[in-house]
């Protein structure tokens, strides 16, 4: 389950952004809160994101982060597992990230980061934070 008050309100914004998105099916929704009665899905990696979204045309993972936790090894591998779960995905792929407010120059920073790691494979990441601001970048 989600740890603390923060990182169960940036779960929730998550869930809510993906219920704004087209198409989307609220009864796919996987989430780490109460109100859900399943764990996410794993993914490849062995990695179980906060969220997890997958229909016939998208996959979506959502992963919370508060500002200590952004810059880890283990944040670093759960990125790297979510890109290589979506890479194997055939239809659209999004990677959904939400940490606080004054996280969120870091996150961006860190994302472009990671995208120079990867070649382009067709992800686009939803970087929100719990101000209700958001920024899409495509890998």
């Amino acid at each position: 389950m989600a740890e603390s008050w923060q990182h169960k309100e940036l779960v929730r914004r998550i869930v809510s952004y993906i219920e704004t998105m087209p198409d989307c099916w609220h009864e796919f929704i996987e989430a780490d809160l109460f109100d859900y009665n399943t764990r996410t899905s794993r993914v490849v990696g062995g990695h179980f994101p906060d969220v997890f979204y997958k229909d016939d045309c998208k996959i979506i993972i959502g992963e919370a982060k508060t500002e200590s936790d952004l810059h880890t090894p283990h944040t670093d591998k759960q990125i790297d597992s979510y890109i290589s779960e979506c890479k194997l995905f055939q239809g659209e792929r999004h990677i959904i990230l939400s940490v606080p407010f004054l996280a969120s120059n870091s996150l961006f920073n860190y994302i472009n980061h990671k995208i120079e790691e990867y070649e382009s494979c067709n992800i686009v990441f939803h970087l929100i934070n719990d101000s209700e601001f958001f920024d899409l970048i495509c890998l």
